[in-house]
């Protein structure tokens, strides 16, 4: 769980930049911005923490749902993809190490999200220098190899049975798999959630 000390020092760093600005507007606003973004989050705890999907309530997963798929398809797939991934725009992103019925398999949500609170924690302002070279050299690529395993285990090649179960009640083969799909799982998947 984020820390408040954490809090507190991203807040004395946001004032310190915002005494040095010598009074230039944008820079202020920017920082204002930041500090009033911060303390008008809905939940505060919940945003600034790594995520624990089964106790999640509706919000916190619909919240969770919306920055994993945005970093999975914004950031993994497209920098860390192997080179295969031939999408057309709109298509379902997907790679031969991060497959299409990604969202499907619990296991595999909970390491992504674990990837993505290591990439923030080892690229924050008061991280260690090497922090970045520990998520690249160690975290990415442990998680990458482990989702390659699970996906090899579960054989999700031409359809995978983690959609044949889905709560959602759909279950097409990889190569029809939309974005359409994984909106509807996901909705199925935040209603099953706690309010």
């Amino acid at each position: 769980m984020a820390d408040l000390d954490d809090v507190h020092a991203e807040l004395a760093d946001l004032r310190s930049q915002l005494k040095s600005q010598d009074g230039r507007l944008a820079d202020q606003e920017r920082v204002v911005q930041g500090i009033a973004e911060l303390l008008g989050a809905k939940e505060p705890a919940f945003a600034l923490s790594p995520w624990w999907w089964p106790t999640m309530t509706q919000s916190q997963a619909d919240h969770a749902w919306k920055i994993l798929t945005e970093w999975v398809d914004g950031l993994i797939i497209p920098r860390y993809d192997d080179g295969k991934n031939d999408c057309a725009l709109g298509e379902l992103p997907y790679s031969t190490r991060v497959l299409r019925c990604w969202f499907a398999h619990p296991g595999i949500v909970d390491k992504l999200s674990a990837l993505f609170w290591a990439q923030k924690g080892d690229y924050r302002r008061s991280a260690a220098a090497h922090g970045p070279l520990d998520w690249q050299e160690n975290w990415l690529t442990k998680t990458l190899d482990a989702l390659d395993k699970e996906f090899r285990e579960k054989k999700c090649i031409a359809s995978c049975s983690y959609l044949n179960k889905t709560i959602a009640g759909v279950a097409p083969k990889h190569d029809t798999l939309s974005l359409r799909d994984r909106i509807h799982w996901i909705k199925a998947d935040v209603e099953r959630h706690a309010k």
